[in-house]
């Protein structure tokens, strides 16, 4: 699959270094190993203390409003069990004109996914991923790669490097505003290792869905976002055969030249 921009790159890079973190204490606690990079979708008390001075630093008391709306935004920003995440975004890049994200990602076991993004359609089971390409209609599946390669396949989920964000403090509450009709929180990124990535970002008051995150990179435009029942319908649309039932089904093998390492697709 073609990959996003290296200016949104950065989002991803920002989640990942999230979530590690809650990954390490959640396995601590129950004792098993997780390939899931996700947030427990429930905070106890004393997470819930970790997480505001994180957000609002030590020597600082923010006001109880905004504490609760980082909170919520939190919540509600953490995919259920049992439940698909749908998002579809229109990103805007400078000098590269604009393109439609959707993805649709597993919230359980084995976390399969099918994301468009920049003109280019694959999938992940759990076992192999799968890319499509409608020149020729055809779906080409490969074994997983190795860990450094998966990046360039795996679904940027950007409502969840917002809310990794606002776990790290790097977002805030600045004020409300409306976007395009809609009542809004504006949350200001203020900090992170990227500079390109500082900017804002709106949620609607209303069920704390992102709306707008602009940034010095780009401007990414949400028109769904949404949790699926995770029925068997819906897990149809994390497949590419199922999507695509006239493409031919194509498996790419990979080199057994053991001493160099497969090029990365």
């Amino acid at each position: 699959m073609n990959e996003i921009p290296d200016a949104l790159r950065g989002y991803r890079n920002q989640l990942r270094s999230a979530v590690a973190r809650d990954l390490a204490d959640r396995d601590r606690r129950r004792g098993v190993t997780s390939r899931r990079l996700a947030v427990p979708a429930a905070m106890g008390a004393c997470a819930l203390g970790v997480a505001l001075f994180a957000v609002f630093g030590a020597g600082s008391r923010a006001p109880s409003a905004n504490a609760s709306i980082l909170h919520r935004l939190v919540a509600v920003l953490t995919p259920p069990s049992g439940t698909i995440l749908h998002e579809r975004a229109q990103v805007s890049i400078p000098g590269q004109g604009s393109t439609t994200y959707e993805a649709w990602i597993q919230a359980d076991s084995p976390y399969a996914y099918r994301v468009d993004k920049w003109g280019s359609e694959g999938s992940w089971n759990g076992t192999t991923y799968s890319n499509y390409d409608p020149t020729s209609n055809t779906i080409t599946v490969e074994p997983t790669p190795p860990v450094a390669a998966r990046p360039k396949h795996d679904p940027i989920d950007l409502a969840a490097t917002l809310r990794s964000f606002v776990e790290s403090g790097e977002a805030t509450v600045a004020d409300t505003t409306t976007i395009d009709g809609v009542q809004a929180y504006k949350l200001t990124v203020t900090g992170g290792p990227d500079p390109q990535l500082i900017g804002t970002a709106y949620v609607a008051t209303s069920d704390y869905h992102p709306l707008e995150i602009d940034t010095n990179s780009g401007t990414i435009i949400y028109e769904t976002y949404e949790y699926l029942p995770a029925t068997t319908a819906n897990l149809r649309l994390l497949d590419l055969a199922t999507q695509h039932p006239g493409a031919t089904i194509a498996n790419d093998t990979p080199p057994t030249n053991t001493t160099t390492s497969p090029a990365t697709p």
